[in-house]
Formats: structure tokens, C-alpha cells, sequence
């Protein structure tokens, strides 16, 4: 029976796990430092090293590394040794195609449970994008509008098989989104973020998917152009 390892000094800025899922824990701590940036594409694995770092034995972490390697944030190479996966510009603009037609979905099914509050939330955010209120901080992350309303249409929706689907491809989507938050003009996307803004009154729902969908295409058509101009380190 394998014991935790060690704590030793922090490479990648993980804490340790302290929840009662160990291999759950470890995940999400995996993919978020992944999806943030922490943990860079390229960036060579360890199940010790990591085990140590989270205070945790090896096999949650490589439950954990078997899990992300299953949407694509962690590639498994010879010997079992483990790095995370490249950005790649042309499967990542095939994945924003499949994910834009998921959100389309999930909000025109939404969107008849959306509140008097959430769409107001709506509008103020997509106000902010459309006036260029809240820039984006060089290097820093975008929690980001097309993020916010996912968000919302995801608390409404009351299909699980969707739901599950669109996780499956959103961490690739705002790994690429975060990589190249810092270079994107908040003008390239107003008039789409309009489109949403204009739809939300279509209380069935079909102007809703349709905008949401443009949004998802355009903003993966400009990541995917930054990333073909300045690659992420491989």
C-alpha cells in the first residue's frame, strides 16, 4: 500500500490536497494549473514530484494524469512518462467548431430557465465587452463574457448529456483562450457579443444557440490565428 510522499518545495504553485476524494482533488488541481498557464504546454509530469508537491501518494496522481490525458491536456509518452500537451493551432480550431455547436445547443435549451437576473447580468458584461471597460491585463487570465454567459446557460441546463459533452472540450478551449487573452482586441468580438445581447429576448431560445454559437466560432478563429502566429511553447 503506497503512503503519501513528502512535502517538498513548490515548483508549479499547487497546494496540498486536503479533501476526502484524493484522485478528484488531485485532478481538478491538475487541470486547473493546467488551464491557467501554471503548468505550461510542453512541461514534463512526475508522478512522485507531484505526488510530493500535493501531498499525496502516486496513484492519485496518476489517476489523475490517466483522466486529463482523456480530453487532451496531458499527453502519455514511452515508459509511461507524462507532459502536458502542445497546443495544437488546426485540432484546436476542429475542437472550437464541435464546442460552438455544444454551447449553441445548451443555451437555446436554456434559455427558457434563464432569470430576470441573469439576463441583466448578461447584458451589463456584454455592455462592458462592447465599450472595452475591462481590459485584459498582459498575461493575465479573462474570466471573459463568452465564459460568464457558459457559465450561466450551464446552471440552467437541465441535460446532463450536453453538460458532459461541453466538458469534455471547454478546458482545451480556455487553456487556448487564456494562452492569448492578453493579445485579443476586445473590438474583434463586440459585434458578436451584440448578436448575444440582441438575441436574449427570443425567449425560445433559437437566437440565443445561433449567437452564442457565432461568438464561440469567431473568438476560436482569432485564438487559433494568435496561436498560429505566436505558438505556445511546446
Amino acid at each position: 500500500m503506497e503512503t503519501p510522499t513528502s512535502p517538498s518545495a513548490s515548483v508549479t504553485g499547487l497546494s496540498p490536497i486536503r479533501a476526502s476524494s484524493r484522485a478528484d482533488a488531485v485532478y481538478a488541481a491538475l487541470r486547473d494549473a493546467i488551464v491557467g498557464g501554471r503548468l505550461e504546454p510542453g512541461a514534463r509530469l512526475s508522478e512522485s514530484g507531484l505526488g510530493a508537491e500535493l501531498g499525496v501518494s502516486r496513484t492519485p496522481v496518476r489517476e489523475a494524469l490517466r483522466r486529463l490525458s482523456e480530453i487532451d491536456l496531458v499527453e502519455v509518452e514511452v515508459s509511461r512518462q507524462y507532459r502536458v500537451s502542445p497546443v495544437d493551432p488546426g485540432r484546436l480550431s476542429s475542437v472550437y467548431v464541435v464546442f460552438a455547436e455544444l454551447v449553441g445547443l445548451a443555451a437555446r435549451l436554456a434559455r427558457p430557465r434563464l432569470t430576470p437576473s441573469d439576463l441583466e447580468q448578461i447584458r451589463t458584461e456584454g455592455g462592458h465587452l462592447i465599450h472595452e471597460l475591462a481590459p485584459v491585463p498582459e498575461g493575465g487570465p479573462r474570466p471573459g463574457f463568452g465564459t460568464h454567459v457558459v457559465d450561466l446557460v450551464l446552471d440552467r441546463l437541465q441535460d446532463d448529456v450536453v453538460a458532459e459533452a461541453i466538458a469534455r472540450y471547454r478546458p482545451q478551449v480556455v487553456r487556448a483562450l487564456n494562452l492569448t487573452a492578453h493579445r485579443i482586441v476586445p473590438d474583434a468580438l463586440a459585434q458578436w457579443a451584440g448578436g448575444i445581447l440582441a438575441a436574449l429576448d427570443d425567449e425560445g431560445g433559437e437566437l440565443l444557440g445561433a449567437s452564442i454559437r457565432a461568438y464561440a466560432v469567431q473568438l476560436g478563429n482569432i485564438v487559433t490565428g494568435l496561436l498560429r502566429e505566436d505558438p505556445a511553447p511546446a
